[in-house]
C-alpha cells in the first residue's frame, strides 16, 4: 500500500541557533567545520569569525566536542582558535567511523550532506557513531526554496558550486530508511543573510515572506533521525 505523499506540519526555525540549542550539554560529534575544499581564500575567512561560525557556537555550548572535516585548512583554523579534538576524515571512506572513533548524543551533519557522491557509506559511518540513544541532526537545503525557484524563472541555478544534489522530506525519509535510520523529528529552516546583491536580497525576502505562511517553502530541511 502506497503511503500518503502528503507533507508533516512542522515548525520554520532559525538553523544555528536551533543546532546549538541542541548540542548544549552533549556530546556532540560536529562535521564540517566550513570553508570550500576547492578556494583556500574563501576558508581562510572562517579565521576572521571563527566564534561565530556554527562549529565556534556549538564548541561553546558542548560539554565535549569532536570537530570533523575533509579539509585540513578549515582543521587548522579552527583548531588554533577553538581547542577540541579535530579529525581529518572524509565521512564516506568505508572505515572512517573507527579513525574518527568514539560516541556521541548528537551528531551534526550540518549543511553537509549535499556535496557528498556516497550517502550510503557517510550514513553507516555515522551510524555507528551514535550512542543507544544519540541523534543525528542533517540539515540541507530545500528543494523547494521558494527563493530558488523564483531565480528559475530568470534561467538562473541558485546552487553552491561544490553542491551535488538537492533533498526534500520524502526522498531523505526514503535515504535514512535505506540506511537503518528513521526521522524521530523535522523542521524547517532559515537563516539570516546581511548583504548581498538587491536581486539576491529580494529573492531571500520574497522566500521569507512565503515561508511565513507556507513553510514548505522555506531555505533548508532540518531531520532528527535515529537508529531504526
Amino acid at each position: 500500500m502506497e503511503r500518503t505523499k502528503i507533507l508533516p506540519k512542522a515548525k520554520v526555525i532559525h538553523r544555528e541557533d536551533y543546532l546549538v540549542e541542541l548540542a548544549r550539554g552533549r556530546r556532540v560529534l560536529n562535521i564540517g567545520m566550513g570553508g570550500f575544499t576547492e578556494n583556500p581564500v574563501y576558508t581562510d575567512r572562517l579565521a576572521e569569525e571563527v566564534e561565530d561560525t556554527l562549529h565556534g557556537k556549538v564548541h561553546a555550548a558542548a560539554r565535549e566536542v569532536t570537530g570533523v572535516d575533509v579539509n585540513p585548512h578549515s582543521l587548522a583554523i579552527m583548531s588554533e582558535a577553538l581547542p577540541a579534538r579535530y579529525v581529518e576524515a572524509d565521512i564516506t571512506d568505508v572505515g572512517a567511523s573507527e579513525t574518527i572513533g568514539g560516541a556521541y548524543e548528537l551528531i551534526l551533519l550540518g549543511d553537509v550532506i549535499e556535496h557528498l557522491d556516497c550517502f550510503r557509506s557517510a550514513l553507516q559511518n555515522l551510524r555507528s557513531l551514535l550512542t543507544d540513544d544519540g541523534e543525528l541532526v542533517i540539515t540541507t537545503a530545500n528543494a523547494y526554496n521558494a527563493e530558488a525557484i523564483l531565480k528559475l524563472v530568470f534561467r538562473y541555478e541558485s546552487v553552491h558550486e561544490e553542491h551535488t544534489c538537492y533533498f526534500s522530506y520524502f526522498t531523505m525519509r526514503r535515504l535514512l530508511e535505506m540506511n537503518d535510520l528513521s526521522i524521530s523529528d523535522f523542521r524547517y529552516y532559515v537563516q539570516t543573510r546581511e548583504g548581498g546583491s538587491p536581486g539576491s536580497l529580494a529573492g531571500y525576502y520574497v522566500m521569507r515572506g512565503i515561508s511565513a505562511v507556507f513553510p514548505q517553502f522555506s531555505q533548508g530541511i532540518v531531520f532528527h533521525a535515529r537508529r531504526a
